[in-house]
């Protein structure tokens, strides 16, 4: 959910996600190279280099601006929302400030600061750490608030992914938390690995625990005849140590009020599963994903819930989603054409995405969550997109939301 803001950070940050101002800010001689020896030049961000280039430090950002426009069924105001119409806005979704580069041959370093979006217990700040690559056997180990390795949808930055929101499933998964954990790669980057050890801050979903967590993922690449073309799988798993745990959850949107939701209850652990799937064809992907989650709890009858979602993309237009091998996930989709580059139509995509949500089992009867979104993306350039989601969100026994959903988003 949104979180307060003052205009004052929104406006600061208009002001640094401007790369030209950045470069202006350098005072970088024609030779690329400012009085003190540093080198100013852009790598999908601005990035300052020492002399030697020893040390590197790369400034970027992002911003989301959304309208949202939303019409629900009376049973379902009632049920979620005291019978009162949802609302329609214009609001900022993120506002992101990042920091990160390396030093010598092994350090890294991130600092990422959100400005909408609140995350309790932890302020503001999404990946925070410091690192070592590139090391034997265990690749990149990673130290501080990083993401956990589960998930093939939960591993991509929602700069990359093909709708303005994850899927259902998402609800299912802790995100980010403290700890260390690594991220490898073996057989020539047909398989990768990744594991952490974790103290629980992001309260999985709304969960509260007091011992370590421990997450572990494993990915492949079956069939890789090149590099436009591929077929991915992943297995992954969790294992939480919890005291109490409460699972809420509401439709592909960031402006609805809670449409499922256990209440707080007794659970002295969990253990989450997740299986991935992914087929690119060029222009054309396939993606989908089934998670379990497996709840200790005497008060509630050892519940299981369920979730999971299947989604198409197509470029008809110049362009295809992107697999890192080594990363085991999307990045930054490749295109062809360039709005302002040309004066190019750009690239367009065209989305769709079937995904649920069962809370529904045991003594926790409390539903299914159904969403089918139709989504359309026209992408300017590499670091500009125009977005459009059209969402039919149906709350099992009560009845449909229809979600629209416009946003604006810049990142580097």
């Amino acid at each position: 959910m949104a979180g307060r803001h003052h205009p004052l950070q929104i406006l600061l940050l208009f002001l640094f996600l401007c790369p030209p101002l950045q470069a202006g800010f350098a005072a970088v001689p024609d030779d690329g190279t400012s009085a003190d020896g540093w080198t100013a030049g852009w790598e999908e961000r601005v990035t300052w280099q020492s002399d030697g280039g020893r040390l590197k430090v790369r400034f970027g950002g992002r911003l989301h601006v959304d309208a949202n426009g939303l019409s629900a069924d009376r049973t379902v105001r009632d049920a979620v929302n005291h019978g009162e119409a949802l609302d329609n806005d214009v609001d900022f979704r993120r506002a992101r400030l990042c920091l990160s580069g390396s030093y010598g041959r092994r350090l890294i370093f991130k600092a990422d600061y959100e400005f909408v979006t609140i995350i309790e217990d932890f302020r503001n700040f999404r990946d925070l750490y410091l690192g070592l690559r590139d090391l034997p056997v265990v690749g990149t180990v990673f130290f501080g608030n990083v993401k956990e390795p589960l998930g093939l949808e939960q591993q991509a930055s929602t700069n990359h992914i093909p709708f303005t929101e994850r899927s259902l499933a998402f609800f299912l998964l802790p995100l980010r938390n403290r700890g260390v954990a690594n991220q490898a790669g073996m057989l020539e980057g047909r398989m990768t690995w990744a594991a952490g050890f974790y103290r629980d801050v992001d309260g999985y979903n709304r969960g509260n625990g007091s011992g370590i967590t421990g997450s572990g993922r494993l990915t492949a690449l079956p069939w890789r005849p090149a590099g436009d073309r591929l077929l991915h799988l992943g297995l992954a798993c969790s294992v939480r140590d919890l005291d109490e745990l409460r699972l809420a959850a509401v439709p592909e949107s960031n402006k609805t009020p809670v449409y499922l939701d256990t209440g707080t209850f007794d659970a002295s652990g969990a253990l989450s599963t997740n299986l991935e799937s992914a087929l690119l064809l060029g222009p054309l992907s396939l993606q989908g994903e089934y998670v379990r989650s497996s709840v200790r709890s005497s008060e509630a009858g050892d519940p299981v819930f369920h979730g999971g979602y299947v989604q198409v993309s197509w470029f008809i237009t110049g362009g295809r989603r992107a697999c890192s091998p080594a990363l085991g996930k999307f990045v930054r989709p490749v295109l062809d054409g360039d709005v302002s580059r040309g004066g190019g139509p750009g690239a367009w995509e065209l989305a769709a995405r079937w995904s649920a949500l069962d809370l529904d089992d045991g003594a926790m009867p409390e539903g299914r969550l159904t969403d089918v979104t139709l989504g359309v993306n026209w992408y300017l350039n590499r670091h500009c997109r125009l977005m459009l989601d059209g969402i039919r969100a149906h709350l099992s026994g009560i009845g449909d939301t229809l979600i629209a959903t416009f946003r604006f988003q810049v990142d580097y």
